[in-house]
């Protein structure tokens, strides 16, 4: 193998995971979208201080996990949706997919790793716990980030916060989910689809025009995404130390992050495309 495809193989294994276009952005930790949100959640439901990081880097897993350096020519730092991606774990939906029926698999996912989260903990498994929490809370954030729901009447907002809680899926009239491809060249940008992720998702302060736009009481679309996000993560948290007894909870507060980051995974394509990048450029330099 040429020298240069192993320095960049090399290179993209020591670069740390970052979040791709899929969700409330990951990075830079501490004070990345999922981690404030995690924070103040936390803190508002009484969640162990100490362990608190612990939790945010739960939160961040399904990001890092599911991503890869998926570099091109025109990219060479490129990151996408790898292979293990799904959407009912980001509250999104493949194109075509009926939006309902994209909302409601990921109401059930999330009811289910919170149940994981409360049998772990049942079982003394604190580290286990918070890893299950983590996965729930990624995708109920999301929901906030990845569709209409803050441009819904109140009613409605209401029933959809409901349907998250309760892990029951309930008929939301004229929801929308973000359409996201994973596999693809763009996947934030399905062809054809009439609500892409990379239009709509509200993942950052300034991802997109939809995240800066102000609703009347003057917040951004994004900074209401949020906001809801923080009031369900603070109740399904309170919820959930409210069934722990005193030696579960004290084992919970032990709980530590992983002390060896996140590595992005290194797909074939990774020792093609500086090849291809040097073909370019020798293309172009001939013209």
């Amino acid at each position: 193998m040429a020298a240069w495809a192993v320095a960049a193989a090399l290179a993209a294994l020591c670069l740390p995971a970052a979040a791709p276009a899929a969700a409330f952005s990951s990075v830079p930790p501490p004070d990345a979208p999922h981690d404030v949100i995690t924070r103040e959640g936390a803190r508002e439901a009484g969640w162990p201080e100490a362990s608190i990081d612990a939790l945010r880097e739960a939160v961040r897993r399904p990001d890092t996990d599911e991503i890869e350096w998926d570099p091109d020519v025109d990219d060479p730092l490129r990151i996408d949706a790898g292979p293990e991606y799904q959407v009912r774990q980001h509250c999104d939906r493949y194109p075509g997919m009926d939006d309902q029926q994209a909302f409601d698999d990921t109401v059930r996912f999330i009811a289910s790793a919170r149940q994981g989260a409360a049998s772990a903990a049942a079982a003394g498994d604190a580290g286990l716990a918070v890893a299950r929490m983590g996965r729930a809370l990624h995708a109920l954030q999301d929901c906030f980030a990845h569709t209409n729901i803050i441009d819904l009447p109140k009613d409605r907002q209401e029933a959809f916060v409901r349907a998250l809680l309760s892990g029951e899926p309930a008929p939301i009239e004229g929801l929308l989910l973000a359409g996201f491809a994973p596999g693809t060249d763009k996947p934030g940008e399905p062809e054809g689809d009439p609500y892409p992720h990379d239009t709509y998702a509200k993942d950052s302060a300034h991802k997109n025009e939809e995240s800066e736009a102000r609703l009347p009481d003057g917040r951004t679309k994004y900074e209401a995404a949020r906001d809801m996000a923080i009031n369900a993560t603070a109740h399904v948290l309170r919820e959930f130390l409210q069934g722990l007894g005193p030696e579960q909870r004290e084992a919970l507060g032990e709980v530590r992050p992983d002390p060896v980051p996140k590595r992005l995974p290194v797909p074939l394509s990774a020792f093609l495309a500086p090849g291809a990048l040097v073909m370019a450029l020798a293309v172009r330099r001939a013209r």
